[in-house]
């Protein structure tokens, strides 16, 4: 018997932890092949990857705008592939400004839609659950509160709990964190996340830059502040500001440890979105 072919599409960094997670109970639940947009979580749970999230993942009206050209793009690549190899579900995962258009596209070609970390339609843009109800055959949602809400308004709706419940914790103590990089386990450690996509990167590490040279002049050398970026796979991007690169403190970056940062962290400056969740659990 052929396997099932599945289409599943992640946006941004968080939504590859997530699908990377449901990929794989797919694959060993049905033995399907599945293919789609993500990231490096994602291609290692066996997904072929078509699109790279890069592509669409954006913050901000600004970068919306120019990232409009890149989405209809990845929209109309994803639709095609599924309709040519005749998917028989399409998973879509958080991103509704990306994925919305998807949903749309496939609704066309009769391929069945559910949708993983459903838009929040109570913070913002109400109005789209009337779209998700005409696109969207299950939605999945992971806050207690959202599962009525759309139910509510006529979506097929399940609540299954947030991904992060399961996977946030650490893989070391403090202490053998310290001593794999280079930092001393007896000195405050501040880790900083500002965020996983380009565009929060541009906007944000130029001001927590400030904020460690300022921590670091205030509390004197004394006090060995250390500073640890917990940075999200694949961001590489020259976002420090401008000035004497000599009054800056440093800073380690430290690549998919996010979760040993933070449990090796005093204290943590922290970019609004999924990692403000992942911080709580500390």
């Amino acid at each position: 018997m052929t396997p099932p072919q599945i289409l599943i599409s992640a946006g941004e960094a968080s939504s590859d932890m997530y699908a990377a997670r449901l990929a794989s109970a797919l694959r060993n639940r049905t033995g399907a092949k599945l293919f789609g947009m993500g990231g490096p979580r994602m291609a290692e749970a066996g997904v072929e990857l078509i699109a790279d999230y890069h592509e669409v993942a954006v913050v901000g009206i600004t970068e919306v705008l120019h990232k409009i050209p890149s989405v209809l793009r990845v929209q109309r690549q994803l639709v095609r592939e599924a309709a040519r190899r005749r998917a028989s579900l399409a998973i879509l995962v958080d991103s509704p400004g990306t994925h919305l258009g998807v949903a749309r596209r496939l609704k066309k070609h009769g391929i069945p839609v559910g949708y993983f970390i459903g838009p929040q339609v109570w913070a913002w843009r109400a109005g789209r659950v009337r779209v998700i109800k005409r696109l969207v055959n299950r939605m999945v949602v992971i806050f207690p509160f959202e599962e009525k809400i759309y139910r509510d308004a006529g979506v097929p709706v399940d609540f299954v709990g947030h991904p992060l419940a399961e996977v946030v914790h650490p893989t070391m103590t403090r202490a053998e964190f310290a001593a794999r990089h280079g930092l001393a386990a007896d000195r405050p450690i501040i880790a900083l996340l500002p965020g996983s996509r380009r565009g929060e990167m541009a906007r944000h590490y130029p001001c927590v830059l400030e904020a460690c040279q300022r921590l670091a002049q205030e509390m004197g050398k004394d006090a060995g502040l250390q500073f640890v970026h917990a940075a999200a796979p694949g961001i590489e991007i020259d976002t420090a500001p401008a000035g004497d690169r000599r009054s800056r403190p440093a800073i380690k970056r430290i690549e998919g440890a996010t979760y040993d940062v933070l449990a090796a962290a005093d204290c943590a400056i922290v970019a609004s979105g999924t990692a403000t969740v992942e911080a709580s659990a500390w």
